[in-house]
C-alpha cells in the first residue's frame, strides 16, 4: 500500500497532534470526524452527499487541509450540521455552555457512569475515545428529544468539549437549528 493511500484517513488510535498542525485545522478535522461518525456515513457516502471529493473530506479529516468556507458549508448541510459547529474549537464552546443557562437549554438527564466516561474520552488526545465521549452525548441528545442526526450531533460534538453542561446545549442549539 501506498504512502499516499495510508496516510488519506485517521486510524481510529491515530493522535492528532496540535503541535504538528495548525490550530484551525486540528479543530475541523476533529469535529468532522465526530461528526461523519455519528451520522454513520463513510468517507464516500458523505462525498457523494455533499458533493465535496472522498480526497478532499480525507485531507481535511487528517489535518492536511485549508478547505474554503463554502466546502465546509456543503459538508456541513449534508451532515444536517451548521458550519459553525465544525468550526467550533473547545474555547468557543466553554464560552457558549457558559450561556447556557440564559438560552433556557434543554433539560438532559445524564447517567453518572455516562458523565465519567464523557469526562474520560474527551480528556484523551485519540480520536477513537473523542468519538467515544460524542456517541454518548449524541445518545443523550436523542433522548433530550433531538429528533435530527444533525442536532444529536451538535450534542455529541459540545459532550466532547464539555461534557454534561456542553451536552444540554449542544442539544438546546441542534434543537433550534432543526
Amino acid at each position: 500500500m501506498s504512502n499516499a493511500r495510508r496516510n488519506l484517513a485517521p486510524a481510529d488510535n491515530d493522535v492528532v497532534a496540535p503541535q504538528r498542525l495548525e490550530p484551525h485545522a486540528v479543530v475541523v478535522a476533529r469535529n468532522l470526524v465526530i461528526a461523519r461518525d455519528l451520522a454513520g456515513l463513510t468517507q464516500n457516502d458523505l462525498a457523494a452527499r455533499s458533493g465535496v471529493s472522498r480526497a478532499t473530506i480525507a485531507q481535511i479529516e487528517t489535518g492536511h487541509a485549508d478547505p474554503r468556507l463554502s466546502t465546509l458549508v456543503e459538508i456541513a448541510r449534508a451532515l444536517g450540521l451548521s458550519v459553525i459547529v465544525l468550526l467550533a474549537t473547545r474555547t468557543d464552546i466553554q464560552a457558549i455552555t457558559g450561556i447556557g443557562p440564559a438560552l433556557g437549554t434543554t433539560p438532559v438527564a445524564i447517567d453518572q457512569r455516562d458523565l465519567a466516561r464523557m469526562n474520560e474520552y474527551s480528556d484523551s488526545t485519540l480520536i477513537r475515545d473523542w468519538r467515544r465521549a460524542a456517541r454518548i452525548g449524541a445518545s443523550v441528545g436523542r433522548s433530550a428529544g433531538c429528533r435530527s442526526p444533525g442536532a444529536a450531533a451538535t450534542a455529541g460534538l459540545f459532550s466532547v468539549a464539555v461534557p454534561g453542561r456542553g451536552t444540554a446545549v449542544g442539544a438546546t442549539l441542534g434543537r433550534l437549528l432543526e
